[in-house]
């Protein structure tokens, strides 16, 4: 997980960090970081993609290709990802961090989303940091909406750099804008 979040930092423009001070995200680090074990807490926000049954011939053999270990075109993890396959997301973000020519933070915090939702929470940490990296204004709104329903649950359940994060993308001029009356209470 480290070494995909120094990649993500890299790739995204950051200074490079130390492996001690991953917890320094966005433009602010932590004063004090974070128990590293509740770094890890993970939430299960939507099922993960559990059968091949509806799925077109070429992404059912992707997935069963994929699902025994073999390598598996990067349009084709996209694909099976945008379907909540939370492997499929996992290895596209592994992709996007190591091999891709040019990956986008927006791409990136979505399919990031997509794997720490379905219950993988060694992504949590680079969809987080791709958070910050967002145009408030250019980001789609059913990409904030993902996000969010990732975001929230995986604070609530005391992932502090989740709760973090929180605190930091909402307001005025922020990714998430105004934090609302039902979330503040």
């Amino acid at each position: 997980m480290i070494l995909r979040a120094a990649l993500l930092l890299a790739l995204l423009g950051a200074a490079p960090v130390a492996a001690q001070s991953l917890v320094a995200l966005g433009d602010r680090p932590m004063m004090v970081p974070p128990p590293f074990e509740s770094t890890r807490i993970g939430v299960t926000v939507f099922q993960t993609l559990a059968s091949n049954a509806g799925l077109p011939d070429d992404l059912r053999f992707a997935r069963l290709a994929m699902q025994a270990g073999n390598v598996v075109a990067p349009s084709m993890l996209r694909d099976l990802a945008d379907r909540r396959d939370g492997l499929a997301a996992a290895r596209y973000v592994d992709w996007l961090l190591t091999e891709a020519p040019s990956p986008t933070a927006s791409d990136i915090a979505t399919y990031a989303a997509i794997a720490a939702g379905t219950g993988r929470s060694a992504y949590i940490a680079e969809f987080i940091e791709a958070l910050y990296h967002l145009d408030p204004a250019t980001e789609p709104d059913d990409r904030k909406s993902l996000y969010i329903s990732v975001l929230y649950p995986h604070a609530w359940a005391g992932n502090l750099l989740a709760l973090d994060a929180v605190i930091d993308l909402n307001g005025d001029d922020r990714l998430f804008g105004a934090l609302s009356d039902a979330t503040r209470d």
